[in-house]
């Protein structure tokens, strides 16, 4: 997925790569432009996955549901887990 985060004072976009059962990375790219990188641990796959699902839905679901929340939680609790720091 790649998302815009509304709102936040520092990253204005996050996107996912997944590497298969090596894991996923999350990216998230600063309001300079600078991009900045995580792995992506068990407490937050399910909502990697949730971004990843809504990603890959047909454009008139993605315009109905909202996916800012599950987006801001995610970078929320990469940033309590160290990650993400406010810069």
């Amino acid at each position: 997925f790649d998302v815009r985060v509304d709102g936040d004072i520092c990253v204005q976009r996050m996107a996912a790569i997944g590497y298969g059962v090596t894991g996923t990375a999350i990216i998230v790219m600063d309001k300079n432009g600078q991009l900045r990188c995580a792995s992506v641990n068990g407490d937050t796959a399910l909502l990697v996955a949730e971004l990843a699902a809504w990603d890959a839905s047909p454009l008139s679901e993605q315009a109905r549901v909202d996916h800012r929340g599950t987006a801001i939680i995610l970078l929320a609790k990469l940033r309590s887990s160290g990650h993400f720091a406010r810069f």
